[in-house]
């Protein structure tokens, strides 16, 4: 289920500066047509299936077995925390040390208060710096990082010069860090969750599996919990990431803001200027924007069209708002519709991309 939604998708994962997105590191998978026939698809066999696939939702056929390689994890991830407090002097840092580590990512408080991490896997943990960060007493993640931030501010304030901060965290909690508390939803839905007197004594009842939470929830009350919630990513070139950040801070003044960045290749749907060097930031903005004489709807479609026009994309799992032609135009459709254009039963039975993902037809 994971697998298949990565790849129809657009995942996206803190080695990403390495690999790209999910679908980069496939080599090929096998799908069950419209037509129900079984084919196989690679660069080099079926290709215009196997380009076609990535972010069609499920709108070619159905994903059912695919071939990638793997690499060999430690069992811990070594994290260095840092601290900046501009984003120019955030993304030099990172252009500087990400090539030399496996797993990166950042947590933006503010447009002043930004913690970067730095990881690793290895199997040689300093015993006494490993953290259980998925205990059911434990802070969410994004909390723990805000905590560090505040240590390592206190330490700059006194003017004391110290290690580098680093924690270990067992593999399965270091991919499962946001998992527990939904990035922030969790907290900004229930706000007593980032009470630690609460979570000591309820935080065991609190769902790891919130996927089947979500689809417990009877819809008219998903539809109240996130009628003016913000739940999208944006993905735009390092060099607009700094204009970019100060247009959400007007538009939505909505913080923490999840950083991941990644790196874009030429040969897939998504179109690339080589000005760039595939150098990209993903960014995840969740939560309750602040109030404004504009509707979410406005808000959103605004930065879609800063986005479309400096080249940079919009997620579509969250709200689309973009008519066809604006999503032709960010996106590189050139393989998708030749496919549909040439199978019948595929629009028949498939809906294409654009009517299942606009926003008001979901």
């Amino acid at each position: 289920m994971y697998l298949g939604g990565l790849i129809v998708g657009a995942g996206i994962e803190t080695s990403s500066h390495h690999y790209g997105f999910f679908t980069d590191t496939v080599t090929s998978f096998e799908m069950v047509t419209a037509d129900g026939d079984i084919v196989n698809c690679s660069k080099t066999e079926n290709s215009d299936l196997f380009n076609a696939m990535p972010c069609s939702y499920g709108t070619i056929g159905f994903l059912t077995a695919v071939t990638m390689p793997l690499i060999l994890a430690g069992k811990y991830i070594k994290i260095e925390y840092v601290h900046m407090t501009s984003v120019p002097a955030a993304i030099k840092l990172m252009r500087e040390r990400n090539k030399n580590h496996g797993y990166v990512e950042g947590i933006m408080y503010s447009m002043t208060d930004i913690m970067l991490m730095f990881g690793d896997t290895t199997d040689n943990p300093k015993k006494s710096q490993i953290n259980y960060i998925n205990r059911w007493y434990k802070p969410f993640f994004h909390n723990m990082v805000e905590n560090i931030m505040k240590k390592l501010k206190a330490s700059k304030k006194k003017g004391s010069s110290s290690p580098p901060y680093v924690e270990y965290f067992p593999l399965r909690d270091y991919f499962h860090r946001h998992s527990r508390g939904m990035f922030w939803q969790a907290e900004n839905n229930m706000p007593l969750l980032s009470n630690r007197i609460v979570m000591f004594f309820f935080g065991w009842m609190h769902p790891i599996n919130t996927q089947l939470v979500l689809g417990l929830t009877p819809s008219f009350l998903l539809k109240f919990m996130i009628k003016d919630k913000v739940l999208q990513d944006f993905c735009v070139p390092m060099e607009k990431l700094d204009e970019f950040l100060r247009k959400l801070d007007t538009i939505f003044k909505l913080y923490p803001i999840w950083w991941c960045p990644t790196k874009i290749s030429n040969d897939s749907m998504w179109k690339t200027p080589q000005i760039y060097n595939a150098d990209y930031m993903n960014l995840g903005i969740y939560g309750t924007a602040i109030p404004s004489g504009r509707t979410i709807a406005e808000r959103i479609g605004e930065c879609e069209q800063y986005c479309l026009h400096n080249d940079g994309y919009n997620g579509f799992y969250g709200d689309v708002f973009l008519n066809r032609e604006e999503l032709r135009k960010m996106y590189d459709t050139t393989a998708y519709d030749k496919v549909r254009k040439a199978s019948s039963s595929c629009r028949k039975a498939f809906p294409d991309v654009f009517d299942k993902v606009l926003r008001k037809i979901k």
